[in-house]
C-alpha cells in the first residue's frame, strides 16, 4: 500500500504501525507517531490498522524543556 512517511511517498507491505517500524528498521524507543495529524498512543501501535495514503509522521523524542 502507498504510505506517506515524513513527506516521502512509498509503497509498503504492512498492516500496522509496529510492522511498519520493523520494515523501516526503527526502534520503538524514543519515538512518537502521528497518523493523519493525530498522535497514536504507543500501546495502540500493534493494532492500529494502516490504510492506503495514510500520512504518517515519525518523531524522535528530544529531552529538554
Amino acid at each position: 500500500m502507498k504510505l506517506i512517511i515524513n513527506g516521502q511517498s512509498q509503497e509498503y507491505v504492512c498492516q500496522d504501525l509496529t510492522a511498519l517500524l520493523q520494515i523501516l528498521n526503527k526502534p520503538a524507543n524514543g519515538l512518537a507517531i502521528a497518523v493523519n495529524e493525530q498522535i497514536v498512543p504507543r500501546q495502540q501501535w500493534p493494532q492500529f490498522q494502516l490504510t492506503e495514503n495514510d500520512n504518517i509522521s515519525i518523531f524522535q523524542a528530544i529531552a529538554g524543556g
